[in-house]
């Protein structure tokens, strides 16, 4: 699952980092479409609910506006205010897509 592939850099993004990934949280990422189709079949066979999956292989993701690093000076894109391994980079991207996170309320509003 994306989140627990994913840490906050700092304690302070604990707290944006659910709202950042939203519907991705629970989203399962899989190294093919092939076992990810593979997984929603077996779902389907024994009755269980539906998952998302983030297939590494096939996942279209844009790279993140480069503009927004320098938009505010406690402002963050939310891929930079994360760690994880390099290989899932194509994932987390995706999940996160432009998503900013600031460091204070008046920020955000500003922006």
């Amino acid at each position: 699952m994306v989140h627990q592939l994913v840490r906050p850099k700092q304690k302070k993004y604990e707290t944006a980092l659910p709202i950042v990934l939203g519907r991705w949280w629970d989203a399962v990422v899989t190294d093919s479409e092939k076992t990810a189709k593979d997984c929603i079949d077996y779902l389907k066979s024994q009755r269980f609910g539906t998952m998302a999956f983030v297939p590494l292989d096939t996942i279209v993701h844009k790279q993140p506006n480069a503009n927004y690093r320098s938009l505010s000076r406690g402002a963050r894109l939310a891929v930079d205010a994360v760690e994880f391994d390099s290989s899932l980079e194509r994932a987390v991207s995706f999940a996160c897509g432009d998503a900013l996170i600031c460091d204070e309320w008046n920020i955000a509003r500003d922006l």
